[in-house]
């Protein structure tokens, strides 16, 4: 699964395209959320950030998947410390974090 935050629904759009993973592994699952609601033109999916309750509503068991953090040291550095506060192992949790 990978949940991803963004702050425009042509963002969103524009990374689900791109990502052909989806259409090869149908065990994989997006789930983005949009944390600027305001500007969402009538966005119906998740919104907000990211926390222990939103992937609750994805995930059965928390500790099973692997999670592919991936964006700025802060984004990063938050969604590690969400993860490892719900008892995911270090081993399943994969980052990689750029500027931004």
């Amino acid at each position: 699964m990978s949940l991803g935050t963004s702050l425009s629904e042509k963002l969103v759009s524009t990374k689900k395209k791109r990502m052909p993973i989806i259409a090869t592994n149908p065990g994989f699952q997006i789930v983005a959320t949009m944390s600027d609601i305001e500007n969402s033109n009538g966005w119906e999916g998740e919104t907000g950030r990211i926390d222990a309750k939103m992937l609750r509503r994805h995930l059965s068991d928390l500790t099973q998947p692997v999670y592919y953090c991936v964006g700025s040291g802060g984004f990063v550095s938050a969604m590690t410390e969400k993860l490892f506060s719900t008892g995911v192992e270090k081993s399943r949790i994969l980052s990689e974090q750029f500027g931004g």
